[in-house]
């Protein structure tokens, strides 16, 4: 092959990608603008977009290595980014039917991350086929601690990650006008800092109440809701071996 027909073809090769971001960037950014509008009535924190390339070199080309986190439909990827410092790219796998997931994912975070107990968007990319989101840094997760992977959590920062995770649902509950329902609670979705402070993640499953149905939350929570009391006892209440303990009174 000659070079200029080398250089043809990669110049048609480097069209195609650019003209695919472009028409991901449209779609899923009207996508987001609208459920923006439904989750917030544009009422939200503002957040960075990235180009696709940003998050692929803030993880080295998503190094399997920097993985912290698998879930069945997504990896969770520390990073670090150009002038932003460490963080934590979620990268969705890459099907047409979760690209809603991401969106509602954004569009949640953007409304509540403003509360220290709910783990902060910084942004996201919109020009991969499915969004690419970007948080905060967080060290670890309940999960590897319950474990025994990162050490055994003493008991009075256990109470403490309890009450910081019934917050940030408290938070979703009544903490804004348009109340949300998490509906992922659990080990894995609890991150934690240095300092053992709990940060509520993941709400790519989450449901805003319809206005009809604020009213009457506690009834439509119930009785098949989960127990979050319940939850946080089976889940906290164990020792490094992952022994149940009784708490004395």
């Amino acid at each position: 092959m000659s070079w200029k027909k080398l250089i043809t073809c990669c110049s048609r090769t480097t069209s195609k990608k650019s003209s695919r971001r472009e028409s991901s960037s449209l779609k899923n950014g009207g996508l987001l603008v609208e459920k923006l509008i439904r989750v917030s009535n544009g009422d939200y924190n503002p957040f960075f977009i990235f180009t696709e390339q940003e998050p692929k070199q803030a993880t080295k080309d998503y190094d399997q290595d920097l993985v912290c986190l698998v879930d069945y439909n997504y990896k969770l990827f520390q990073g670090v980014l150009e002038n932003r410092g460490a963080v934590l790219i979620k990268k969705t796998n890459e099907h047409e039917e979760l690209v809603e997931y991401c969106i509602r994912e954004i569009a949640i975070a953007a409304y509540v991350s403003s509360n220290m107990n709910l783990v902060k968007l910084l942004g996201c990319c919109l020009e991969s086929k499915v969004p690419i989101i970007v948080f905060e840094y967080v060290s670890g997760n309940l999960s590897d601690y319950l474990h025994n992977k990162k050490g055994v959590i003493p008991w009075r920062q256990r109470i403490r990650i309890a009450a910081q995770v019934a917050d940030a649902i408290a938070y979703l509950h009544l903490g804004k006008p348009r109340p949300l329902i998490h509906r992922h609670v659990k080990t894995e979705n609890v991150l934690l800092d240095d300092n053992l402070n709990a940060k509520l993640f993941d709400f790519g499953l989450s449901l805003e109440v319809p206005e009809v149905a604020e009213s009457s939350l506690i009834s439509v929570s119930s009785p098949k809701r989960i127990d979050l009391l319940m939850f946080l006892k089976a889940n906290l209440i164990r020792d490094g071996k992952g022994n149940a303990l009784e708490a004395s009174a």
